[in-house]
């Protein structure tokens, strides 16, 4: 901090001027973002220590945090949008890679995770030999209606949810529907090449084990 110290001689709690001096320093090298981190770590010191919160009121460090923003601009990341075109358009190339054993588990994956609006975390598994019971999608998350066989409407429970903040779980419920991306055909095809396990998972690749969410 260069020696920078509050009216009564002490490096905390600090003073407005020490913390705009803190966040300055640090955007030579760190985002925006990342100095809000570091600010409100300071923040719990100071409040841990007994101080009260050092930011409030401080509406200088507040425009120097804008002003810092408009400096270094908005970092926006571009993404590619999911559209069933470009799902249909790597389906081949998906088919012939993985072969018959694992390109339904995964184009099942896709499907119901594309027409569920599943986050990665509600469909994939924590490493590709970590599967928990309690909170992973399994079999027997999975209901077909009116059957197996021949399946109109499929309901998938989702044990727990990020959006949820009781993790309770949700279920969904996916209607049958004509061409090649409808997601209770695609489950019912991957289904029918699963071993009966008491809780098998839904998708497990035979390359890598179960299907990662870093994949």
């Amino acid at each position: 901090m260069n020696r920078l110290v509050s009216d009564k001689g002490d490096i905390v709690p600090a003073s407005e001027g020490t913390l705009i001096y803190f966040a300055s320093q640090l955007a030579r090298t760190v985002r925006r973002s990342t100095i809000k981190l570091y600010v409100a770590v300071v923040r719990n010191h100071h409040i841990s220590c007994g101080h009260g919160n050092p930011l409030m009121g401080k509406l200088l460090l507040k425009k120097v945090l804008r002003g810092i923003l408009r400096y270094q601009g908005q970092c926006r990341i571009l993404r590619q949008p999911v559209i069933p075109g470009i799902l249909l358009a790597i389906c081949p190339t998906l088919e012939a890679w993985l072969g018959e054993r694992d390109f339904p588990m995964i184009w099942a994956a896709f499907t119901l995770a594309f027409y569920g609006f599943l986050r990665c975390s509600e469909f994939t598994y924590p490493g590709v030999h970590s599967f928990c019971p309690q909170f992973d999608l399994g079999t027997n998350c999975v209901s077909f209606h009116p059957s197996l066989v021949c399946p109109q409407r499929i309901g998938v429970t989702l044990k727990s949810s990020k959006i949820e903040f009781s993790r309770q779980g949700q279920s969904v419920v996916f209607a049958k529907a004509p061409g090649p991306m409808c997601a209770v055909s695609a489950m019912h095809k991957s289904f029918s090449s699963l071993h009966a396990l008491p809780v098998a998972l839904c998708f497990r690749s035979s390359q890598v084990g179960f299907l990662p969410d870093q994949e």
